[in-house]
């Protein structure tokens, strides 16, 4: 009798990627726990958390509100403003009335605009090269422990292992030059006063590096602070360190204890380049400039690859540009097409999981589209959703008729956010259907 054992492999330093891509595959969802041999008996194990083989969250503790929340604040210190406290213990609250995670963060984070998709994302796959830097410069073992949980939980729709690849090998690289002049990001840094008045840089950043270094703070905690990289900040100070402007104090090991409470973020001496986010806060304004900068070609568009692939027909090229925007950023495959008559043909090209098209367009009404997606075979049982600004009773007859639901775009600003909402949910109830065949 043949009993099924659990993936597990024992890794030497800089292994841990090749053993985990070799063993993880698309089916994958559960907990991958990982021990390194620096740990002090085992005291911390790294959980890198996949659904359905994507890379969906990292830390030294199971997937968990609090602990995303924690690695929002790391990362973008704009979150730690007194302003949203009330925010987060609304989040809290909700988890602790037992909604799931990936509800909760869809509906009061999401779709309340406190952050956009693309920084949830970026945060949590900067948690996951902080980690994974220090475990994977270390031998140890890690054991596969199934959790069909983190599949209905997940944040996020996930990184598949090859898409973080070359990053990661480019970052071992990195520390590797780095080592011989900062052996660990956790010894104190102690700054050279005189040193520093000597640099020559103006007085302004003079009196910054003195604020980060007046008092030993290990590299860690500084990057912790300014919502860095701590990679970033390693490469910042080495050439400090080695001129002799700051000195290094050996403190403790990489493996030692959990990450303190954050406090407010400080500027920075440094011009460390940001990313703008992409759904936080915008004006009506400042969005339609960032939506016009997604080129759109004729027929179609590709957007950010994801686990589930949206065809969208309109003969507005805005409309298509918005659409792809919002459901690319949700990590969502995007296809677009501006010429009814082409659709049809595309299609078939990508079998896609679901449609979206408008009612009105010049070339073929969205209703005539309809008749010929149903005589294709392959194309005959795709979700349809139509789209359109008349929230007509008509419409709305004719689309039950045809078997489709029905989505009204936004007139005014005030009903973006409820149609990101109701688009949202259909996605997710797609994607559900998608799991379940």
């Amino acid at each position: 009798m043949h009993i099924a054992t659990e993936p597990s492999f024992t890794f030497y330093p800089e292994q841990l990627r090749i053993q985990l891509q070799q063993q993880t595959h698309e089916h994958l969802s559960g907990y991958w726990q990982i021990q390194s041999s620096a740990s002090p008996k085992g005291s911390q194990v790294l959980y890198l958390a996949f659904s359905r083989g994507r890379l969906v969250f990292a830390g030294e503790q199971p997937l968990s509100g609090a602990g995303l929340v924690g690695q929002l604040l790391r990362f973008i210190p704009r979150l730690r403003s007194p302003e949203l406290v009330a925010s987060w213990e609304a989040f809290q609250q909700a988890l602790d009335q037992g909604k799931p995670l990936s509800v909760v963060l869809s509906r009061l984070v999401l779709m309340e605009r406190l952050l956009g998709y693309q920084e949830l994302s970026f945060a949590i796959r900067q948690q996951f090269f902080l980690l994974f830097d220090a475990y994977s410069a270390t031998s140890g073992k890690a054991i596969f422990v199934p959790d069909n949980r983190v599949s209905t939980e997940r944040p996020i729709v996930g990184f598949a292992l090859s898409e973080l690849a070359q990053e990661i090998e480019q970052r071992q690289g990195q520390w590797k030059l780095l080592r011989s002049v900062i052996p660990s990001v956790h010894d104190a840094i102690a700054a050279q006063p005189e040193m520093i008045q000597a640099l020559l840089v103006s007085e302004a950043q003079k009196q910054q590096i003195l604020a980060l270094t007046r008092q030993p703070r290990s590299i860690d905690k500084i990057a912790a602070e300014l919502g860095e990289d701590t990679l970033k900040i390693a490469q910042l100070f080495a050439p400090l360190i080695t001129q002799g402007v700051v000195t290094l104090q050996r403190t403790q090991s990489v493996f030692s204890g959990a990450v303190q409470p954050l406090p407010p973020p400080a500027p920075s001496p440094f011009p460390l380049p940001t990313k703008p986010p992409l759904q936080a806060k915008l004006t009506p304004q400042s969005q339609a400039e960032a939506i016009a900068e997604i080129p759109v070609t004729s027929t179609q568009v590709t957007s950010t690859q994801g686990k589930t692939d949206v065809f969208v027909v309109d003969d507005s090229p805005m409309m298509l540009k918005q659409f792809q925007a919002i459901v690319g950023a949700w990590g969502y495959s995007v296809r677009c097409c501006d010429q009814a008559l082409k659709a049809v043909h595309a299609m078939l090209e990508s079998t896609p999981a679901v449609i979206f098209l408008d009612i009105n367009m010049p070339e073929m009404s969205g209703f005539q589209l309809i008749r010929e997606i149903r005589l294709q075979p392959q194309l005959a049982n795709i979700p349809i959703i139509i789209l359109t600004a008349e929230k007509s009773f008509s419409n709305q007859q004719r689309a039950r008729w045809s078997k489709c639901e029905f989505l009204s775009k936004p007139l005014e600003t005030q009903d973006v956010q409820s149609f990101q909402a109701e688009l949202f949910k259909i996605l997710e109830k797609v994607e559900s259907l998608a799991i379940a065949s």
